[in-house]
């Protein structure tokens, strides 16, 4: 009875290190000693460490052998196990009886599921921390919510503004807009999120004022179907965005696709930036007969017909991400 109480706690520590990485050294040294704990104090040796050490080993590789472990398992559960080279070489050999062998079969089942559950919970951490990083590079605020507002995922745009207060905050956990009226609509967009007509393919923007008077626009986007409903999962997507043209971090990218000279570049990103051909033949210091020489070749170059069409252009290769 006291063994199969044993059995059941060491398999519980197997269990628990699956999920849990960490605790695979002190789940590796319960095993060792679970199989060799009996037969240690019939052992005629004097030195007692040195015994427990070389049987834990010997168990470690029986283990390894019997299971067939990938190599996960000399990351995992083998990983600072006493190998035979590090110990004394004028000791003999230990050969574990049939009771050690009966012991350890009992446990291969447990800690060969063990060990590709933690190989799985591995592979997604490491999934989940590289989207995490791909989100993070966004300079657009995105925040995964549910239908009653709980925030499940903000990237690190999207946490700053939350800090802000400014026209979106984090109460509770859950997303709310200063504004009275824009938060019912986004309690009532977000409700309505999980696959409904109402949102779409395509989702909704909404249109929200800060405290400082600048303009924003959240795009609430519907992350699920009804083919899978979850009552824990994300909702809809919010994409949040100063309302600003935002120019190009590599302008030299529109100069490579247009064959743009450095001049026609300036010219270009002066009119998006500043205005008509006056403001511009003043910012850049040149005469008006110039500037329009310039824009006349960017016409050419580019097929646009108005200047409106060159401030589409430009915005079509604004970078999303931190510049």
């Amino acid at each position: 009875m006291r063994e199969d109480s044993e059995l059941m706690r060491v398999i519980g520590r197997v269990y628990d290190a699956a999920l849990d990485r960490s605790l695979w050294p002190d789940a590796r040294a319960e095993i060792a000693h679970f199989v060799v704990g009996p037969k240690v104090t019939k052992c005629g040796h004097t030195d007692q460490q040195i015994e427990l050490k070389r049987l834990c080993s010997e168990v470690l590789s029986q283990l390894k052998a019997l299971t067939e472990m990938m190599p996960l398992f000399e990351s995992t559960l083998g990983s600072g196990a006493v190998s035979q080279s590090s110990l004394p070489t004028d000791e003999p050999s230990i050969l574990l009886d049939d009771e050690m062998h009966q012991r350890i079969r009992h446990l291969v089942p447990h800690i060969r599921r063990a060990l590709l559950i933690t190989k799985t919970v591995h592979l997604k951490e490491r999934e989940a921390a590289i989207f995490g990083d791909v989100l993070d590079g966004l300079s657009a605020g995105l925040l995964l919510v549910a239908a009653d507002c709980r925030i499940l995922h903000s990237n690190a745009a999207g946490r700053k503004i939350l800090r802000a207060e400014n026209f979106l905050r984090e109460v509770c956990g859950r997303l709310v807009a200063v504004n009275p009226q824009v938060n019912q609509t986004l309690r009532e967009t977000f409700a309505c999120g999980s696959g409904s007509v109402e949102l779409g393919n395509t989702g909704v923007a909404l249109a929200m004022t800060d405290l400082d008077g600048q303009h924003h626009v959240a795009h609430v986007l519907p992350l699920r179907s009804r083919a899978r409903p979850a009552e824990s999962s994300a909702s809809v997507a919010v994409l949040v965005h100063k309302a600003a043209l935002a120019t190009p971090s590599s302008p030299e990218i529109i100069a490579r696709a247009y064959c743009l000279t450095p001049t026609e570049l300036r010219v270009l990103l002066a009119i998006v930036d500043v205005g008509g051909v006056p403001d511009v033949a003043s910012a850049l210091g040149i005469a008006d007969s110039t500037v329009k020489t310039h824009v006349a070749r960017v016409f050419a170059k580019t097929g646009a017909a108005r200047q409106a069409d060159l401030v589409k252009l430009v915005a079509g290769f604004a970078n999303l991400l931190v510049a």
